[in-house]
């Protein structure tokens, strides 16, 4: 886990450099390591960290005690990726598949994300990361309603990133509301003399939480 200092200038045991074509050094920060005890024991593992970007940065060192231990190097052609289905304007089910191709563009080995945005493209959901095929079966459940769909694909080959929007918009039906009643529970019972709580939770793909007013109730002894 990477856990920026509030100082920067705060040494430490582990440091990250970013490196120019000709090996000057851009930028320096330290990097901690916080140990996570999930029970198991690894020899290695990973961790991530947001560091500043510098214009002309071409490699990453990751030192210890001054020493490299690892490091990334860019790649002279710069990925991309090009979502080739679905093209223009078009309309899935509420629920079923729906498959997303793309194509990637680089000499290297690309990793490959999939978002989806359900306004246009002003916020993303992530649907799946590290793909390294370039194609993916999306859940249509798992996708809000909305007339102003849109896919990208983001290509990493390692050090830089590229990413492509699909042209024209996806239309999704609007999806019923998920609800849950969480009191009482199956097979409660309450005393004839005692109140009985009625409590449940509910959301909507498109609106999220519903409200209190979005609830009513209604029995099948006295409805």
């Amino acid at each position: 886990v990477y856990d920026p200092p509030a100082n920067p200038s705060v040494s430490g045991p582990y440091t990250i450099q970013l490196l120019d074509a000709q090996g000057a050094v851009l930028y320096t920060s330290p990097w901690f390591a916080a140990e996570v005890d999930d029970g198991e024991q690894a020899e290695s593992g990973a961790f991530h960290a947001l560091l500043p970007w510098k214009e002309g940065t071409t490699t990453i060192w990751f030192n210890y005690n001054g020493g490299v231990i690892g490091g990334i190097a860019g790649n002279d052609t710069l990925p991309g990726a090009e979502i080739t289905e679905p093209v223009g304007d078009v309309t899935w089910g509420e629920s079923g598949t729906a498959w997303v191709y793309w194509v990637g563009k680089d000499a290297e080995a690309l990793t490959y994300s999939l978002q989806f945005s359900a306004d246009g493209g002003f916020t993303w959901q992530i649907l799946a990361s590290g793909l390294t095929e370039t194609q993916f079966e999306v859940d249509l459940a798992s996708l809000p309603g909305t007339t102003q769909g849109k896919l990208r694909v983001v290509a990493a080959d390692g050090f830089n990133t590229a990413s492509a929007d699909s042209q024209g918009m996806i239309t999704i039906p609007n999806k019923a509301p998920l609800l849950m009643i969480t009191s009482p529970q199956d097979g409660y019972e309450v005393p004839q003399t005692y109140p009985l709580i009625l409590e449940g939770i509910g959301t909507d793909y498109e609106d999220g939480p519903l409200a209190t007013q979005g609830f009513r109730w209604v029995s099948n002894i006295d409805g």
